[in-house]
């Protein structure tokens, strides 16, 4: 009787054990075989590389800005006068400023159905510890990070697979 029990607990016992390690292994094979693919909804999606450096900066008034600048990122809110330009391209009157970032963009235009697209993006850097910025337009995005930290960016996102161009 003692034995068959026994007998009858090792083949309850055994088959349980290896579904939950067949289980745990599956898991683990899909994260991997996950590792470096795009959502679908991200299929085609393209980052360029913008030359040259921009400077994030505070400015008394935008009557130093140049709006015909090739890249020119103003805001404002009661508190501030918030300026993204090309380095080159700082005004005069400016109060406060950060130099010595770079850019990506999102090449293209997004549709304003897609989600999840800098989430995405930001999640890839933040594990790398890339501390961004981001800049939307109507057309698209800009994901600004410091100028060392560029190569080391690029090769984190290229490894989840976004294509840099």
């Amino acid at each position: 009787m003692r034995l068959t029990n026994t007998v009858i607990t090792l083949l309850l016992f055994f088959p349980a054990i290896g579904c939950f390690f067949g289980i745990l292994c599956g898991r683990a094979y899909k994260r991997r075989r996950m590792q470096g693919k795009l959502p679908a909804k991200h299929k085609g999606l393209k980052l360029e590389v913008l030359a040259g450096d921009f400077t994030v900066c505070k400015v008394a008034d935008y009557s130093g800005v140049d709006l015909a600048d090739k890249y020119c990122f103003i805001g404002k809110t009661c508190e501030e006068n918030s300026l993204v330009c090309e380095t080159s391209r700082v005004p005069a009157n400016t109060a406060e400023r950060e130099d010595g970032w770079r850019a990506l963009r999102v090449a293209g235009t997004l549709d304003f159905s897609l989600i999840g697209i800098l989430a995405q993006l930001s999640a890839v850097l933040a594990r790398k510890q890339i501390g961004i910025f981001v800049v939307s337009t109507y057309n698209t995005d800009y994901i600004f990070l410091k100028k060392d930290r560029l190569d080391e960016a690029v090769k984190a996102l290229e490894t989840a697979g976004y294509p840099v161009i």
